[in-house]
Formats: C-alpha cells, structure tokens, sequence
C-alpha cells in the first residue's frame, strides 16, 4: 500500500469518527430530558387525536330535523346569484324540497328546485359553484 493510499484510509477513517461523533452529540441534544418530555407529549396528542377519530368514525353525524328555513336558503341563493353576475330576474324560482330519510335516518338529502332565466354557462357554473 503506498503512502498516498495509506493517508487516504486514515482520511476516511477520520470523517467516519467525527461523523459518529457529531451522531451521537445530535441524538444526546436530541433527547435530553426537556426533548423527550416534548416528545412523550407529542405522542400523548397524537394518541388522543386518534381516539377522537375512531370515535367520530364510527358514528354518523346527526343532521337538524328542521332543515334550513326556506327564507335563509332563498337570501342565500340570491346572494349567490348577484355574486355569479346574475340579476334578480334570472333566478326565476326557488323551490325548497321537504327533507329525504335516505338509507340511514342520520342522513336526509335537502333538495331545492330552482329555474334560471337565460345565463351563461359561465354564470350558472359560477352560481353552483358557490
């Protein structure tokens, strides 16, 4: 082995030492007492949350029995109507639909039918839209 290759191997072998020096002083910054105390915490959290979420996984949430007041639905459509560049005039009807029981009677589908007078496409993707 030359001397120049010796060197080279005692070069590496040094960057190896000072790399696992400098390891080992990040992993003893990393988990002194005040870190692992934050840590435990973190996965005290994390533990909570994920009870949290298999408990509102596994129920349905309950929907009002009442639905919204057809005045409410009527003031918000026309808001959307005036905000998608529609006037008065083009939102024609708004009909309001008694709630739905679907399948599980936690869930109830609220229908409204409504008429648009001549809109654009673009008006009325924009008035879904919102």
């Amino acid at each position: 082995m030359t001397c120049t290759r010796r060197h080279l191997w005692i070069a590496l072998a040094a960057a190896v030492v000072a790399l696992g020096v400098a390891f080992a002083g990040w992993l003893s910054h990393r988990f002194t007492s005040e870190g692992w105390a934050r840590t435990q915490a973190d996965l005290l959290e994390s533990e909570r949350l994920v009870q949290e979420i298999r408990r509102y996984r596994d129920r349905p949430a309950q929907v009002r029995r009442e639905g919204m007041p057809p005045a409410t639905l009527i003031r918000l459509l026309e808001d959307a109507a005036k905000n998608s560049g529609l006037n008065r005039m083009q939102l024609d009807r708004v009909w309001p639909q008694p709630p739905q029981r679907l399948n599980d009677p936690a869930y109830a589908r609220h229908a409204t039918q409504l008429i648009l007078r001549e809109v654009t496409l673009e008006q009325a993707v924009s008035f879904l839209h919102r």
